[in-house]
């Protein structure tokens, strides 16, 4: 029996070798070459005390493996023979255990930092455009766009420059679902911050926007205080925020048409006339500094919105809107739902047209009976003249457009009108639904004033008309600009499917469906360095999506989000025993 020979060379940062120790083992055979041709083995007498290698060819061999990692950028598991003290390089294959990511990490290595045991993070208004987790691409491009947005926003309203009052995040993601952050994102405004405002009323506004109600949390108004009762703000600086708060309720317009002429200036053509990988990937850099600007009037015409509803509560509650009633959360409710020219509305709407467009035709029946793929396909041909028209304006509006909006793997109705079809199809089967919400009528000025439960002065009535119409504008252009940014998000779709195709084609990655699992940066590795690690990374992280789309979390979260889905618990059972299993296996390897 022979055991090997182990000898440890150290390496410093420089490249510099020395051996470090060596360890012999027992050599009671050996293997010759035949005079004849062939090998044999021998017999011979204990050798442990004699190395196989000397130190001159041991620090050679080490320096051929930098060369070979260097080359083939990992590290090696290489097979080599010494002839007369030349060595011979026989095979280097990657070695897939070394540094190769747990599933744990794989799992929590896009989370947010949380700041305290106490930090309140929501779910809340986040799940009506990314419900349930997002693929890795998404989470790198999305978060740092709104990490970014808060940074702008605290510059542009509160006049902070850099963080030198407190430490703020917006939001940011806990095993790949998206969480708002209240404590430091919304409730930023307050006595210590503002001039007028108090935690109360921060709270109000940001309680109703989020949830409907004010949460029943007497807590709450201590964590803000213990969070920023140390700010130390310049009164100018407070009253310039608040100064900024209010003029932005009145340009809610200005940000919808920069929105709007942003969305018309990218020109999608720019990916479909390059062939080059690298070129279409700085495309893609510049699309997203387009992306960025939009969110960014998203959240300011968000805010403006959020403003407004709280000034009318506040109103409504006679100045004291710490307790909302339900009585004046209707009255609020009234006043802006009965309001037209709102974007988001008009896919429902526009549906229902369709819809009765086909009842009133007669085809009805006939359309119900086709499968999605071949309704669509119904719809577009030329013998349905408004049928077709209707349904390409509604395709040419709301193309892009899907349910998961702000998901870049998520296919939009432009690429799978089918799922629009099927909606069509069920609408038709309720005629009389359709006609009841056809006739609603929006309210006017006077006539919502008119319906309004909660007792007004004079006074009040008079600030309701002048309020009222910028508020439901308000609300318009919130849904305006959340529309060009979807319309952006679908802008960087187009981009990353046309370099998947390119990955595809070119062999760097084996389906255009796994690009959604690198992140931006390492796409940029990834073709510039062939880099088999991370497509497997990308293969690990894209099936542990299934389990992680099916946890559940808390409306609202203290302190780190833990899920609450029984899957959960099942899934950090599974992975616990793979990890257990791979450590064995692993060691015994070794």
């Amino acid at each position: 029996m022979t055991e090997p020979d182990t000898i440890y060379i150290n390496r410093t940062y420089n490249n510099k070798l020395s051996i470090a120790s060596k360890v012999t083992g027992s050599k009671t055979t050996k293997i010759v070459m035949k005079e004849s041709g062939g090998v044999q083995e021998l017999e011979v007498a204990d050798e442990s005390s004699e190395c196989c290698l000397s130190d001159d060819v041991a620090l050679e061999l080490g320096k051929i493996s930098i060369l070979v990692e260097q080359s083939f950028s990992d590290s090696r598991d290489i097979e080599f023979a010494v002839k007369d003290k030349q060595i011979f390089l026989l095979q280097a294959r990657p070695i897939t255990s070394i540094n190769i990511e747990s599933e744990f990490e794989l799992i929590h290595e896009q989370d947010a930092p949380v700041l305290t045991d106490d930090e309140m993070l929501t779910t809340a208004n986040t799940g009506e455009v990314m419900p349930m987790a997002m693929t890795p691409l998404t989470c790198d491009i999305l978060t740092n766009t709104l990490s970014q947005i808060r940074q702008i926003l605290l510059a542009d309203v509160a006049g902070i420059r850099s963080p030198s009052y407190t430490i703020t995040c917006f939001g940011g993601n806990f095993c790949r679902h998206s969480f708002l952050n209240l404590l430091s994102g919304f409730y930023f405004l307050n006595e210590w911050t503002s001039p007028f405002w108090t935690a109360d009323d921060t709270r109000t506004v940001t309680e109703i926007s989020l949830f409907g109600v004010r949460l029943n949390n007497a807590n709450i108004n201590n964590l803000i205080e213990a969070r920023y009762k140390n700010t130390r703000a310049p009164f100018w600086r407070k009253l310039y925020m608040q100064l900024n708060l209010i003029k932005d309720v009145f340009i809610g317009k200005s940000y919808c048409e920069k929105a709007f002429q942003l969305c018309e200036a990218v020109n999608d053509n720019a990916y479909s006339t390059s062939s080059s990988i690298e070129r279409v990937y700085e495309e893609i850099e510049r699309k997203i500094i387009v992306y960025f600007k939009i969110w960014d009037y998203h959240i300011l015409t968000s805010t403006s919105s959020a403003l407004a509803s709280y000034v009318m509560t506040n109103q409504l509650m006679g100045g004291h809107a710490s307790v909302v009633t339900s009585e004046v959360m209707s009255d609020v409710a009234m006043l802006l739902s009965t309001c037209t020219d709102v974007l988001s509305a008009d896919v429902p709407a526009s549906l229902a047209k369709l819809a009765l467009a086909i009842i009133e035709d007669g085809q009805d029946e006939y359309f119900q009976s086709l499968t999605p793929e071949a309704g669509t396909e119904w719809l577009k041909s030329d013998k349905n003249g408004r049928l077709k028209n209707m349904f390409t304006d509604f395709m040419h509006m709301h193309g892009h457009r899907c349910i998961r909006e702000a998901e870049l793997s998520e296919k939009p109705w432009r690429l799978e009108p089918s799922k629009v079809v099927r909606n069509i199809q069920e609408l038709t089967v309720k005629s009389n639904h359709l006609k009841e919400k056809q006739v609603k009528k929006a309210l006017t000025v006077d006539e919502a004033i008119a319906n309004i439960r909660t007792p007004l002065s004079y006074l009040q009535k008079k600030f309701f008309r002048f309020l009222l119409p910028r508020a439901r504008l308000a609300v318009g252009y919130r849904e305006q600009t959340k529309s060009y940014a979807i319309k952006g998000t679908d802008i960087l779709r187009k981009g990353y499917e046309k370099l998947a195709d390119l990955l595809v084609e070119e062999g760097y990655i084996p389906d255009r469906e796994l690009i959604y699992y690198f992140t931006h940066d390492e796409i940029k590795v990834l073709f510039r360095k062939r880099s088999a690690r991370l497509v497997n990374k990308a293969i690990r992280r894209r099936k542990s999506m299934p389990n992680l789309t099916k946890l559940q979390f808390p409306e609202i979260s203290y302190g780190y989000p833990t899920p609450v889905s029984s899957e959960w618990n099942l899934f950090k059972l599974s992975m616990l025993v793979l990890f257990t299993l791979f450590s064995f296996l692993l060691r015994r390897h070794v």
